[in-house]
């Protein structure tokens, strides 16, 4: 099965693996795509009792491949906007997969759609949209929560802080877009470790 994200206009697979519970080789993940991709553009579901038999999918590069029969792919949507798909094959048998079985899996759809919507919009609010690091707002919460368990645990608590010197020299230096990239480089090498 895969889950392929909707990005800008590019689809990316975000999760993929075998029904034996392995990844997918690159190969296999380039051959297996073309379904759950017109899904997430589209938004429409999609269950096929015989890929292989099917006018539209039977002549996929991917269903011939795999000789595909049972697929069932639904899209991933969250207030209208379509964010990705969700698709699952079964190569060896015809009508594995029921009316019933998309109706379970639009339901996972719906629910993996706004538990990502979820972690987007947390990761916009707890997150600074230059460097990645935790906003102001969040430390705060995050210091108190820390000093209150430390209160109650009788532990000490402690914090580090850093602060680049002169920084306003470097923006009146070399302008803005130079000083915001010396923040993303610094964010990033104080996040490597």
């Amino acid at each position: 099965g895969l889950v392929v994200l909707v990005e800008a206009d590019a689809v990316r697979v975000a999760h993929a693996r075998h029904r034996d519970h392995r990844p997918l080789s690159d190969e296999e993940l380039q051959m297996s795509r073309s379904i759950a991709t017109r899904v997430a553009r589209d938004g429409q579901a999609i269950l096929l009792d015989d890929a292989s038999a099917s006018a539209e999918y039977g002549g996929s590069a991917s269903v011939m491949a795999y000789q595909l029969r049972s697929v069932v792919c639904v899209p991933l949507i969250v207030e209208g906007q379509k964010r990705g798909a969700i698709y699952l094959d079964d190569p060896g048998r015809r009508s594995v997969f029921s009316p019933g079985t998309l109706a379970a899996v639009q339901v996972l759809a719906t629910h993996a759609a706004l538990a990502m919507e979820h972690a987007r919009l947390l990761s916009r609010i707890t997150r600074d949209p230059l460097t990645g690091t935790f906003t102001h707002a969040f430390l705060q919460e995050a210091i108190a929560n820390a000093v209150s368990a430390a209160q109650r645990h009788g532990r000490a608590c402690g914090l580090l802080m850093i602060d680049l010197d002169r920084f306003k020299n470097v923006n009146d230096a070399y302008g803005h877009e130079f000083g915001n990239e010396v923040l993303r480089r610094v964010s990033q090498r104080l996040q490597e470790d």
